[in-house]
C-alpha cells in the first residue's frame, strides 16, 4: 500500500522498526506494503494505532469484513421488539 510506504518515508521510520512496533516480521510487513498480502483485522488495527490513525482500518480491503458487519444483529431492534411483545401480553 503506497499510503503506508509514504507514511513510513515521511516519518523516517524503517520497515523493520515499524514491523516490530506492530508485531510483524519485516518480510510480512513488506508483503503488505507491496500489496502481495492484506493485513488481518488485528494487524490493520495495530497499524492504525501505530500511525495514530493516519492509516485507518478502513484504508484496507479486508476480506469478509462487510459480510461480518451485515450479519451482526441489531440489538436495538431486538430489545424494541421484546418491549412491544411484553406490552401486548
Amino acid at each position: 500500500m503506497e499510503k503506508l510506504r509514504a507514511y513510513l518515508s515521511d516519518e523516517g521510520v524503517t520497515q523493520k522498526t515499524f514491523a516490530e512496533a506492530v508485531g510483524l516480521s519485516r518480510s510480512h510487513l513488506n508483503e503488505i506494503i507491496s500489496g502481495r498480502k492484506r493485513p488481518s483485522l488485528d494487524v490493520a488495527f495495530a497499524i492504525a494505532r501505530a500511525t495514530n490513525g493516519a492509516i485507518s482500518v478502513d484504508s484496507w480491503e479486508i476480506g469478509g469484513l462487510p459480510e461480518a458487519i451485515s450479519q451482526t444483529p441489531n440489538h436495538n431492534e431486538s430489545s424494541n421488539e421484546q418491549s412491544e411483545n411484553q406490552d401486548a401480553a
